[in-house]
């Protein structure tokens, strides 16, 4: 991931963000303001569009990596599935075994359920918004559902953002012509990401639910984790939503808007 943003704050509680390059369509600054604000839950911070940019405004100044984490960019990933549960915090101890040897595949749970990733399974609240990620020093990760419904433990990354080549959506078109309210996010891999995930969902498709399910991880929340019945080969994802769901239309602005994070600059700040 590339190094955060450094924003100078001082006293300043509001900010106008506008493109480096102007004459971005209307819908696009539009969803960047919906993945501003995804990305300030917890901080206090409301976002407005304004004009062809968007304001940001604190009830006190906040921390730079606040600031920071609006223009960073969106960090996607694809990773195996090892442990799906409820969202709830669990008082139990995972421990503080350590993973041993080397692991078979990126599905190998013996290998990446250590200690503390059950621990960081049971302590974490995923009803709680905003609730960041655990990262292994092995590579796997706990993370929860964007929606907050679930928790999953995972196996390491085997697609990366950089493997993506194109990314559309757009409303679900019928056989007459017309169209639905449904949204459909079309994701292209590139041939190193058609690769790797052929690789994955070959492995995937044998085993046992939930190591069947593969998690699409964007800016550290699941927002899906799709069972595999048979090997994908062509290296196109498609997920689909309604244009009503605020946590579905939040992924459409990650993936559309929030992938160069040298897009966006804070123009003025203001106290």
């Amino acid at each position: 991931m590339p190094s955060p943003t450094v924003i100078s704050v001082g006293e300043a509680t509001s900010f106008l963000l506008e493109p480096v390059e102007p004459g971005l369509a209307p819908e696009v600054v539009t969803g960047t303001a919906a993945l501003f604000t995804l990305r300030l839950v917890g901080t206090g911070g409301v976002v407005e569009v304004a004009g062809d940019g968007v304001r940001v405004t604190f009830p006190e100044p906040p921390p730079p990596e606040v600031m920071a984490r609006l223009v960073d960019p969106t960090v996607v990933e694809l990773r195996p599935v090892l442990v799906a549960g409820a969202p709830d915090l669990v008082d139990e101890d995972g421990g503080d075994d350590l993973a041993i040897g080397q692991p078979l595949s990126p599905s190998d749970a013996d290998y990446y359920l250590t200690g503390a990733m059950f621990t960081a399974l049971y302590d974490m609240d995923c009803t709680n918004p905003g609730t960041a990620p655990f990262a292994s020093p092995e590579g796997a990760m706990v993370a929860c559902d964007a929606a907050g419904s679930a928790k999953y433990a995972l196996g390491p990354v085997e697609v990366t953002g950089d493997m993506l080549a194109e990314v559309e959506a757009g409303p679900r078109t019928l056989p007459g012509g017309g169209v639905t309210d449904e949204v459909v996010v079309t994701m292209m891999l590139d041939a190193d990401g058609t690769s790797a995930f052929r690789e994955a969902t070959t492995r995937l498709a044998s085993l046992f639910p939930p190591a069947d399910q593969f998690a699409i991880v964007v800016d550290g929340q699941v927002v899906s984790a799709p069972a595999v019945q048979e090997v994908i080969p062509s290296g196109e994802l498609v997920l689909s939503g309604s244009g009503e769901d605020d946590t579905f239309t939040t992924l459409v602005a990650q993936l559309l808007y929030g992938r160069d994070g040298s897009t966006w600059e804070v123009v003025s700040a203001d106290t």
